[in-house]
């Protein structure tokens, strides 16, 4: 606290004076929601899935304002990142001292910070007043590790006074986590040569762009991400989905994989016209699916892409995971017949156990045109997490 005295003055005579207290500068920065990074995903949210670090403000900051919560951020590894912060008055007061430095100090001493439009040489503080938004550039001075950490330490000064105002976890992006415009790549190649809605598609299918073969679509989809046209085959005369997945394998563009044997996945049935066929998980495998990608993203902020192969070969398609919020991970099932749209993560048992029922009969029936007698298909499921090299 400071202290702000007012005297009333006559012809060089105190009459009177009165001292008031004035609350020091109290800064709380945090990210800006209201504004894009670049380079840059957070999650601010805490939750049991995605437990944040949380720090104590001191006592002059309002007591419902010192629980702050870590903001965790993932950022690029070969280019400057941009966050955009704001800050916040930490002290509720009428005679509040609302102006001071504000300076960000990296654990790192690779890390290089400077907010946007700050020109003198100490380019990681700036004067600041409540409501202030900037920007602060992240970069390196020698390149860090994909999956490295580090902190960033936020203080408000003025004076002699010196607050903790914030801090910023970060994380350098892994291999197999995708950025947010690197998902959109998959997304725009998806559209650009599916079906998705009725217009679309016809467009698509009058110029030509649209794609039936389903492992070459796929194929396009990571050729464009990964900026290698050399995946996307002339021919695909008898290459099944797993014979291509074995061939990113040898690339180095899978991270993990596994194969769910329709033995150890589903309750199959027998009909007068179909045998084996799946209908319903085994008890206690309803989340097998979920079970495996759950830990494969947990507590990785990002987009995760899966290679999917539908009964035993039948189909292949991918599966984008949206966990930029870890708190509520959404998946979207990237299809060229049609558009999926983004759900939670949660429901993609139930979402892969129908896919598997309703394409079963017409598995059978591709099968019939070479052996007219056979009444079944297989019906193991693969999936492959795909990565960058």
């Amino acid at each position: 606290m400071g202290k702000n005295t007012f005297e009333l003055v006559e012809n060089g005579t105190v009459l009177a004076s009165t001292s008031i207290e004035i609350s020091d500068f109290a800064p709380i920065v945090v990210i800006n929601e209201d504004e894009e990074g670049e380079n840059a995903m957070w999650s601010t949210q805490n939750c049991s899935i995605s437990k944040k670090e949380k720090l104590t403000l001191s006592d002059d900051f309002d007591e419902d304002l010192r629980e702050y919560i870590v903001p965790e951020i993932v950022i690029a590894q070969n280019s400057t990142s941009k966050i955009p912060l704001k800050i916040k008055q930490g002290y509720d007061d009428w005679w509040d001292d609302n102006d001071g430095i504000i300076e960000f100090t990296s654990s790192n001493d690779n890390v290089i910070i400077s907010i946007e439009g700050v020109d003198s040489e100490t380019k990681n503080e700036k004067e600041v007043e409540y409501g202030d938004e900037i920007i602060i550039e992240v970069s390196f001075k020698n390149r860090l590790n994909r999956g490295q950490k580090f902190s960033i330490d936020i203080k408000g000064k003025d004076g002699e006074n010196i607050e903790v105002s914030g801090k910023l976890n970060f994380t350098i992006i892994e291999k197999d986590v995708f950025m947010s415009y690197e998902g959109q790549i998959i997304l725009d190649e998806n559209k650009d040569i599916g079906w998705g809605d009725w217009f679309n598609g016809a467009i698509n299918y009058i110029t030509g762009s649209f794609d039936e073969v389903c492992v070459r679509v796929v194929d396009k989809q990571f050729s464009k991400l990964v900026d290698n046209e050399s995946l996307v085959l002339k021919s695909y005369s008898k290459l099944t989905g797993m014979d291509r997945a074995d061939k990113y394998k040898t690339l180095g563009y899978v991270k993990s994989s596994r194969k769910f044997t329709q033995k150890e996945t589903w309750v199959r049935v027998n009909t007068d016209d179909f045998e084996v066929k799946p209908v319903s998980y085994r008890k206690g495998k309803e989340s097998i699916f979920t079970d495996y990608i759950e830990p494969e993203i947990k507590n990785k902020i990002g987009y995760h892409l899966y290679y999917y192969v539908l009964l035993s070969g039948y189909h292949v398609l991918m599966i984008l995971v949206d966990n930029r919020n870890p708190c509520t991970p959404m998946y979207k099932i990237l299809d060229q017949i049609k558009d999926r749209p983004f759900k939670e993560l949660k429901d993609l048992n139930e979402d892969l156990l129908t896919m598997a029922k309703s394409n079963y009969e017409i598995a059978v029936e591709r099968v019939q045109k070479v052996n007219p007698k056979a009444k079944s298909h297989g019906a193991d499921m693969y999936l492959w997490k795909l990565k960058r090299k």
